[in-house]
């Protein structure tokens, strides 16, 4: 009896943890709010046609690993909004927008592209590490940090930028 009794309490611990598992995992998903907008095959024509500034993440859901890498496309975005000119996107790729993969001329999924002038003006494939990612757009879309090394210099920067 004491066996049995055991075997339940073991049974019902380990039904318990599962399913507190799988709710993590559910809210983990739940949890991630995108920063960057997801846009259609439409948006990004139009965009192409007004000659707009803008760096368009493409990914598949059926591709965990590109899923991901949106993921980690958006924060990357969302940390450096504010010190460039482009707008970020999302684009869920699908077998039916093979002809816009022939126009921005991508050849695999995930991949980042900035657009200027209706024209690609660089790409990324992430068939790396999110961190090369992240390295590589932080040179393309950051300014240059600048390190002073006297207050001389500091003055002769704040009486340059001054207007009289």
């Amino acid at each position: 009896m004491k066996i049995i009794l055991f075997l339940v309490l073991i049974l019902f611990a380990y039904c318990e943890e599962s399913e507190i598992r799988e709710t993590n995992e559910t809210n983990e998903e739940k949890e991630y709010q995108f920063f960057t907008r997801l846009i259609t095959k439409d948006d990004v024509e139009t965009m192409i046609k007004e000659n707009k500034v803008f760096v368009l993440c493409i990914f598949a859901e059926f591709s965990e690993k590109s899923i991901k890498f949106s993921k980690g496309y958006d924060s990357v975005a969302q940390s450096i909004k504010d010190n460039n000119e482009y707008d970020f996107f999302r684009f869920e790729f699908t077998q039916e927008d093979m002809d816009l993969a022939k126009t921005l001329g991508f050849l695999g999924l995930p991949a980042v592209l900035t657009v200027r002038n209706g024209k690609v003006e660089d790409r990324f494939l992430g068939g790396t590490k999110i961190e090369d990612f992240e390295i590589w757009i932080k040179k393309k879309f950051l300014p240059p940090i600048v390190f002073i090394e006297s207050n001389e210099e500091l003055e002769g920067i704040s009486a340059y930028n001054r207007k009289v």
